[in-house]
């Protein structure tokens, strides 16, 4: 997770991926946190959590000649959480898993993991929006 330095975090940055799926677990989701000013005349900053909102559904296809599947899972305080397991994918086919409206956050280092049964036979994309998430307290660190 990185800390961007910013003077004031976005409220819903647009990000997309599109890239190939390893036979390994690869994040397609980080959440950032934000290092902002602290409001007032001091030139101090505090770091504020990042969340990540997803507006698409994660898409996955296969351009090969043969059947693949692969596998999405979520990581949340460093337990994984299967979303979908080994999820067939035809030759040729496209396969959609609607995540739309989930939220992943930076306070408890959030991840989107996707792998292939075969390295680069997949593709994956997706879309979300990346901003500073609201606090109850925003002078609490």
């Amino acid at each position: 997770m990185a800390v961007i330095v910013t003077e004031q975090a976005p409220s819903a940055k647009p990000i997309s991926v599109m890239t190939s799926v390893a036979d390994t677990y690869q994040n397609i989701i980080t959440v950032d946190s934000y290092e902002i000013p602290v409001r007032g005349f001091a030139a101090e900053t505090r770091v504020a959590p990042g969340v990540v909102e997803v507006t698409s559904p994660v898409t996955v296809s296969n351009t090969t000649e043969t059947n693949e599947t692969f596998t999405l899972q979520v990581i949340r305080d460093n337990t994984p959480f299967i979303v979908a397991n080994q999820i067939p994918v035809e030759s040729n086919e496209i396969v959609y898993i609607p995540l739309n409206g989930h939220f992943f956050r930076s306070q408890t280092d959030d991840k989107l993991q996707i792998k292939a049964s075969t390295g680069g036979s997949l593709t994956v994309l997706l879309s979300f929006t990346q901003g500073q998430a609201e606090e109850d307290s925003p002078f609490v660190n």
